[in-house]
C-alpha cells in the first residue's frame, strides 16, 4: 500500500502576466509584484475542515517567520520573493525608483515571460506528521 506525505507536498504554478487584451508585454513595460506572489494568487483555501480567506496573509506570516535570511536568498526565490530595501516599500517605480526589490521581482515577468513557482501549501492540513493512505480522496480549493 502506498501513502500520501501531505507535509512534504509542493504546489506548482507556471504563470505569465499579459496585457488586458492579451497580448505580451514588450521591454518598455514594467510590471511588479509583491513578495511571495505565488501565495498572493490565491484569497481563499477550501477543504473539508475550513473556509478561510486570509491564504495570502497565513502563507506570508509563516514564511516571514518559518525561514530565515538564507532561505530568503534561496529556496523562496521559487515563490518569487526579493526584499524591499528599508523605507522602500512605497516606491512603485519599478525602472527608475529606489526598491531594487521590485525591480528584481519585476525581471521575472519581463516581456511575459512563463514563470515556474513552487511553495508549499499553507494550510493546517498539510501540516500533519501522519502519512494518508493513497486510496482516501482528500480536496483542497485554491481560488
Amino acid at each position: 500500500m502506498q501513502y500520501v506525505d501531505l507535509k512534504h507536498s509542493k504546489l506548482q504554478v507556471k504563470d505569465k502576466i499579459r496585457k488586458a487584451d492579451g497580448t505580451n508585454l514588450v521591454a518598455t513595460e514594467y510590471v511588479g509584484t509583491v513578495n511571495l506572489f505565488m501565495s498572493s494568487l490565491f484569497s481563499q483555501s477550501k477543504s473539508v475542515t475550513s473556509t478561510t480567506n486570509h491564504y495570502p496573509y497565513k502563507a506570508r506570516i509563516q514564511s516571514m517567520l518559518c525561514y530565515g535570511s538564507e532561505a530568503k536568498k534561496s529556496q523562496l526565490l521559487g515563490q518569487i520573493w526579493a526584499d524591499d530595501p528599508n523605507g522602500t516599500l512605497n516606491v512603485n517605480d519599478v525602472q527608475t525608483g529606489a526598491n531594487t526589490g521590485l525591480y528584481e521581482r519585476s525581471e521575472y515577468f519581463a516581456k511575459s515571460k512563463l514563470v515556474d513557482m513552487e511553495e508549499q501549501i499553507f494550510h493546517d492540513l498539510f501540516n500533519l506528521d501522519r502519512y494518508i493512505s493513497n486510496q482516501v480522496a482528500i480536496g483542497e480549493k485554491l481560488y
